[in-house]
């Protein structure tokens, strides 16, 4: 297939892929929904398009989602006098902020075209959506107990 001007943005949510290996460049389905959107990133990188974006995102977040789990827990932490959270479970979150500007910054040409895994950092570790409450809950000042 020839080379097109065309663009694509494709994002893809940290569900279907378990992006927390050795190597985070590497993708691993974990279901079948995560393999056919490999497959389709594997297809947006190989037909010949200049320019294309694929971002994958780890738990999204953002004040217009009041449903994700950073409002959540910060509600649960204000409005309650204990809660409990997952310890086993682990992500880093990705503000809507930080997935707007790159994507701004495809469309202006201030990055390349690539696959980006797109998250913010907290301290170089991965940590548990237990680890994430307990943060959120030092910064708010809350007094909830977290279990």
């Amino acid at each position: 297939m020839s080379n097109t001007d065309g663009g694509v943005i494709n994002e893809i949510k940290e569900i279907v892929h378990d992006y927390f290996m050795n190597n985070p460049l590497e993708s691993k389905p974990i279901n079948a929904y995560g393999y056919h959107k490999l497959l389709a990133d594997e297809r947006i990188e190989t037909i010949g398009l200049n320019d294309y974006l694929i971002i994958r995102p780890s738990w999204v977040f953002g004040k217009t989602n009041p449903q994700n789990f950073i409002e959540k827990i910060k509600n649960s932490l204000l409005t309650k006098e204990e809660i409990l959270v997952v310890d086993d479970q682990y992500g880093v979150p990705t503000s809507v902020e930080l997935i707007f500007k790159i994507m701004n910054d495809f469309i202006i040409g201030k990055i390349p075209s690539g696959l980006y895994n797109l998250r913010n950092e907290i301290d170089d570790k991965i940590p548990s959506r237990y680890e994430i409450a307990c943060f959120i809950k030092d910064i708010i000042k809350s007094e909830c107990k977290i279990y």
